[in-house]
């Protein structure tokens, strides 16, 4: 399977905006702006890494087939009865009805 090819530059200013809203909780130290974080060379940086790995994994489940769903199967009664009447241990040991 193929991964998807998302390059930086395709990346629309909505997906950088919502990584920002995403990250910027618990980093006190980063702009409080979305223009003024997108003016840091390395805020910018981390944010675009973020937004293009969120459209890969979008663009990946978008396209990967869905789960199809499995059917609970019931023993056949054939063979319970078989397992039943089979003695391993008998088997093992070679012991023969005579």
């Amino acid at each position: 399977m193929s991964l998807a090819f998302i390059s930086h530059a395709d990346l629309r200013e909505d997906q950088l905006q919502a990584a920002w809203t995403r990250m910027r909780p618990g980093r006190d130290h980063w702009p409080t702006k979305f223009n003024a974080a997108m003016q840091d060379a390395l805020i910018s940086r981390v944010l675009r890494i973020a937004a293009g790995a969120e459209a890969r994994r979008a663009a990946n489940a978008a396209r990967r087939p869905a789960k199809a769903q499995t059917e609970v199967r019931q023993p056949n009664p054939t063979q319970i009865r078989a397992a039943l009447l089979l003695d391993r241990k008998r088997a093992a040991a070679a012991d023969r009805d005579d």
